[in-house]
Formats: structure tokens, sequence, C-alpha cells
């Protein structure tokens, strides 16, 4: 990623951290294939200064998710699957990119997930709204959506946090 778009990473990873610690019932956050010589890593540290003095509700792994979970529990969610996630699932981990992407879009996610073996699912953003746009949301839309979504089982609830401009 450009600086810009790790700059723009980072605080979006700062954003799932607060928003998520406020939440009523929270996840686990794992951040993972984290790279502590990596400029994202640096400007996470900025953005969220205790995460390595305090102990919070966040783990930060060097390796990638499907080292440290269970390949069976895991759901890549990434806009360019064919599949369409109908239900939230206690039993899974979803796993959302944070990766930033200003410039030609490659279906990186997904190509991970193949090359893994993984599960893969987008969310049904285009069966409850009209959208005028692409249909990839940034991380912390994206945890506001599931952290709905698992509270109420509910896509139409959910979907309240995606920013209008998104919508016809």
């Amino acid at each position: 990623m450009t600086q810009r778009e790790n700059k723009e990473a980072a605080e979006q990873l700062a954003m799932v951290f607060g928003n998520n610690r406020q939440h009523h019932q929270p996840y686990a956050l794992n951040f993972c294939g984290m790279d502590k010589q990596s400029m994202l890593w640096s400007l996470l540290l900025k953005n969220i200064p205790t995460i390595t003095t305090k102990p919070l509700p966040l783990r930060i792994h060097e390796a990638d998710a499907s080292e440290d979970f269970p390949k069976e529990k895991l759901v890549i969610l990434t806009p360019d699957s064919p599949n369409v996630l109908r239900e939230y699932n206690n039993d899974d981990h979803y796993v959302i990119s944070s990766i930033v992407d200003r410039g030609d879009k490659k279906p990186i996610s997904i190509a991970k997930a193949k090359e893994l073996n993984i599960r893969h699912a987008r969310v049904p953003l285009e069966q409850y709204r009209r959208c005028r746009m692409n249909k990839a949301l940034p991380l912390n839309h994206m945890i506001d959506i599931m952290l709905e979504l698992k509270r109420t089982r509910d896509w139409n609830k959910a979907f309240g946090f995606v920013p209008a401009r998104k919508f016809y």
C-alpha cells in the first residue's frame, strides 16, 4: 500500500478498535498478519498509543489468520466472492481485510482465500440496498455491520451503518 493507503488503514483499524470496544457485545478482535517493521504498524502505534503498554481487548498476530485459527472456521469477507453470507454464525471467525486500495482494484482477498482453501463470502448489500458505487466497504463500516448483524441477525439494521452516499 502507498503511504496514504497505510495511513487510511491505520485510521480504520483504530476506528474498528474504538467502535468494537464501545459496543455492548464486542468481538474478541485479532489483527493478524501484522508486520511490526511495517509502516502500518508504526502508524497504528500513533493511532492507538496504548496498544503495546496496556491490556486491551485486542490481540496482535504477526502470523496470518490461517495460521492462528482453524481454517474450517474462517470466512474471508470480500465483495469479490460469488458466495453470499446469508446469516451470521457464532462459530465462525470472520476475516475482514484492512487493505486500502485507491488504485486498480485487485481481488487480493478472494485470491488469498482460494490459495489457502478458506471459505469466502460477501455481504448481501445489493439485496437490501440499491448501490450506486462499488460494493467494497471500508473496514470500519464492515465491523459496524458485523457487530449489528451479530446482535440483531437483521441485515436491514446492519446495513444502517453504510453511508447513504453508497445508495440511490
